[in-house]
């Protein structure tokens, strides 16, 4: 129904796809609590549609917990995957979703917010992480919601590339990574085939 042009809730649900950036997670986080607390309250979504997940990064427990603070102040339940309650269970009726990227693999929302984007070009130097690693958890994020997808994160080039990315509509263009970009250590420094990397990596 929501690619029919009479589809009654487009103009209030808007885009599939916003990319939004701030100058700080403080800012990140009261603008996606109120876009949440705003589609609860005016029943555009019940809050086991919506799924909260983040690029992994720094501090990142407290990142979450800070999300699941600022939904409470709201009135807003959520849950945070693999923390509250049961470990083995993802999603809870009546609570939002809180979840780190590896948890949020094979699980789907209605609309899902993918935060703190900024780390797909800033890997984590003591996880010795590199940008291709962080590409993939960014494919993820983006690739859990069924509908609707917020992107937002602190400012950074990827915004724009995100948002050239929108701009192109139904064709998706994107430079790939080369030969050299894509080996990876294993072992003694053995390189994996660009073709394998590729399989993973799309």
């Amino acid at each position: 129904p929501i690619d029919s042009k009479d589809f009654s809730l487009n103009d209030a649900l808007g885009a599939n796809v916003v990319a939004n950036s701030f100058d700080s997670e403080l800012r990140e986080e009261q603008w996606i609590v109120k876009q949440i607390s705003h589609d609860i309250k005016n029943n555009l979504m019940k809050p086991e549609d919506i799924l909260i997940t983040a690029i992994s990064g720094d501090y990142e427990k407290k990142y979450f917990e800070n999300m699941k603070y600022a939904s409470k102040q709201k009135g807003i339940s959520s849950y945070i995957a693999g923390v509250d309650g049961n470990s083995d269970v993802f999603g809870v009726k009546g609570s939002v979703t809180i979840s780190s990227i590896y948890r949020a693999k094979g699980n789907e929302a209605w609309k899902v917010y993918a935060c703190r984007f900024n780390y797909v070009t800033e890997p984590l130097k003591w996880k010795k992480e590199n940008e291709l690693h962080k590409r993939n958890e960014a494919f993820v994020a983006l690739t859990r919601a069924k509908v609707w997808c917020m992107v937002t994160g602190l400012k950074n080039p990827i915004f724009n590339e995100l948002q050239k990315t929108i701009n192109q509509g139904n064709k998706l263009t994107f430079q790939a990574f080369n030969k050299t970009l894509l080996q990876r250590e294993m072992g003694e420094n053995e390189a994996v085939s660009p073709i394998k990397e590729t399989k993973e990596a799309f």
